[in-house]
């Protein structure tokens, strides 16, 4: 990393999602909101698995060399590079001892900081690159702003299925990077069942005897609860920015339209990517 923490918050290093080895029980990982940190990469002309900085508490932090950097993902209100005013989802270069903090978030759960190493033959138009607006640059959410789920292979075991998608349920305060646990809706079994435990994914919505619990990316790789449904892949992102108490409104789609918004969410990365390279 180019830079030392003076405070240091509540932040990881994260990369993108290592697959293949959920038969050995290790989850793919990575960045909780892969579209934001993969667009801050993108904004930087990295690869798209370069690691960066993920953040739910804000740290205070100098530079140890000259950087370029951008802020991704949750925003805040404040953010100073020493007297500087920093913008969101705009490329900036630091300076050796130049330190970067942050003021009153604004929205959103998790911030990225991506960062790229100042060289010679660095392109000098990285700095001022702006990502845009969230709404602009990405097509691929609901628009009424719902999380989308299909049933899982466990639905038929529900005796009130439906009433999922009837209310909006709440995100527990007991949420972390494997989970999220749900709130506001008894999801009734048709039977009590004993499971042998069975593969999980990433978006499997277990339900629990405490309640519904969604799987995020650092999620275990088999589970003994019904499956009773699933995210669809593109939303993960958008659940990685909700915050506890947050409500969500969920939509039932079928397969090819979750895949449809998988493809979308690439074009729009995609459609990012060649702004910059015609540059």
């Amino acid at each position: 990393m180019n830079f030392v923490f003076h405070k240091l918050g509540m932040c990881r290093e994260v990369g993108l999602p290592r697959y293949g080895e959920q038969s050995r029980g290790v989850s793919p990982s990575g960045a909780q909101d892969q579209f934001s940190f993969r667009s801050g990469n993108i904004l930087l002309s990295n690869d798209e698995h370069t690691e960066g900085l993920e953040f739910i508490a804000p740290p205070v932090l100098e530079f140890t060399k000259k950087t370029y950097f951008c802020l991704v993902g949750a925003a805040y209100g404040e953010v100073h590079l020493n007297d500087q005013v920093i913008e969101h989802g705009r490329v900036y270069l630091a300076d050796k001892g130049e330190v970067l903090s942050f003021k009153k978030k604004l929205y959103g759960f998790r911030t990225y900081l991506c960062t790229k190493s100042f060289e010679n033959n660095n392109v000098a138009e990285l700095v001022g690159r702006t990502r845009g607006n969230f709404k602009e640059l990405a097509h691929w959410p609901e628009p009424k702003g719902k999380i989308r789920i299909m049933r899982g292979p466990e639905f038929h075991l529900l005796e009130n299925g439906d009433s999922f998608l009837n209310q909006a349920l709440e995100i527990s305060r007991e949420m972390s990077e494997m989970g999220l646990r749900l709130e506001g809706n008894e999801l009734l079994l048709k039977k009590q069942v004993n499971m042998i435990s069975s593969p999980v994914a990433l978006g499997t919505v277990q339900l629990s005897p405490s309640g519904p619990i969604i799987l995020m990316r650092e999620c275990q790789t088999v589970g003994g609860y019904p499956r009773v449904f699933s995210v669809i892949s593109a939303d993960l992102d958008l659940l990685a920015q909700m915050n506890p108490g947050q409500k969500i409104d969920f939509q039932l789609v079928d397969q090819s339209e979750a895949v449809e918004c998988l493809k979308q969410q690439e074009i729009d990365l995609r459609e990012l990517k060649r702004k910059f390279e015609n540059n």
